[in-house]
């Protein structure tokens, strides 16, 4: 079955609250067997170059075997979120083709729900224990808080939190590289007792030594996230004790095949993982959780996006109990045709 034609289409996402709508390219993938299958990628491309840009790459990927995907995350020609993208609609097309789910092509279901570590928000919000009352209510017990690059103001936070809500919850700040080394030692200390899961990106640089040494004096674990960009990133961080926690985003590394590798290396490592989930109509997120459902390293899906409730999804995945449910119809699970993704689209760029 080999790949005969591309399409590129453009939508948006619109965030809960104040903020920047995420540009999105939805990729659709036909076959000559007459099987379409679907991918997305933030890609910062504008509705007018879409036909050149199939123009540009439809010659590279004409004729292919979709399962031929190996040789396709090698491609230089595509920039990493858009070979993921490629290669997401490739695994869908051929779970469609052969009625099985794309977990299957993974080793198949290690798990059935994924649990999901979600952003709650930045904690110089005036809500912010309204929000984390609002996602208890909803089961989710794993949550993600963003720094409000005061330590004090954190410190309270934190402590309210653990005050209202006791040690069932999970938490994770994620400091958005906002400290220098001095104060993210003393943000470690001073979060020793609040029991802090893991500290995100601490540090305003890849310097992976640094790291290494804010680890060893940190008694808080200290996770990665921004930065991995390659797998010689992630062997790099493992090879010399950067960190006790990776964040991996499949965009970033340039795909699933890549997630796998990259994976793996923490394993030997003996690092836990998470795996970064998108902003996505369905799409993405899809192709996120079967890779989560197939792969016994990843033990969280750490979502930073909320979505509008009026934001163009084609499938909710519902948080029930703090998991998610891994879709296990063929491909990706999301049966929507052609005419059913035009109404995602933009006619013109925002």
């Amino acid at each position: 079955m080999r790949l005969c034609d591309v399409e590129f289409l453009l939508t948006k996402l619109d965030p809960l609250s104040q903020g920047i709508a995420d540009r999105l390219v939805l990729v659709r993938v036909q076959t000559d067997a007459a099987v379409d299958g679907w991918g997305e990628a933030p890609v910062p491309w504008r509705v007018g170059e879409l036909a050149r840009r199939r123009e540009q790459l439809l010659p590279t990927l004409a004729g292919r075997n979709i399962l031929d995907l190996a040789e396709l995350a090698e491609l230089n020609v595509l920039s990493p979120p858009l070979r993921a993208a490629v290669e997401i609609a490739c695994w869908d097309a051929a779970g469609k083709a052969l009625g099985q789910p794309v977990a299957r092509f993974w080793g198949g279901f290690y798990r059935h729900q994924v649990p999901v570590g979600q952003f709650v928000g930045d904690m110089d919000e005036d809500e912010i224990l309204a929000q984390a009352q609002r996602m208890y209510d909803r089961g989710v017990t794993c949550w993600i808080l963003g720094t409000s690059g005061q330590i004090a103001q954190d410190l309270e936070v934190l402590r309210a939190i653990r005050d209202q809500f006791g040690e069932a919850i999970q938490l994770r700040v994620d400091a958005r590289r906002r400290f220098d080394f001095t104060a993210a030692v003393h943000l470690c200390l001073q979060m020793e007792s609040l029991g802090i899961h893991c500290l995100i990106d601490p540090l305003a640089t890849n310097y992976w030594q640094t790291y290494r040494r804010l680890q060893q004096e940190s008694p808080v674990p200290i996770a990665i996230r921004r930065g991995l960009k390659s797998l010689r990133d992630v062997w790099a961080v493992c090879q010399c004790g950067a960190a006790r926690h990776l964040i991996l985003d499949m965009y970033e590394l340039g795909g699933l095949l890549a997630i796998r590798n990259a994976s793996a290396v923490a394993q030997a490592a003996q690092i836990e993982v998470s795996l970064g989930m998108p902003a996505s109509v369905g799409i993405g997120l899809a192709a996120a959780l079967h890779l989560g459902a197939a792969l016994p390293p990843l033990v969280h899906a750490h979502n930073l996006w909320q979505y509008c409730e009026d934001s163009r999804i084609v499938h909710p995945f519902a948080v029930k109990n703090g998991m998610w449910t891994v879709p296990e119809e063929p491909g990706l699970g999301i049966p929507l045709q052609r005419d059913h993704w035009e109404l995602l689209t933009l006619a013109r760029d925002f």
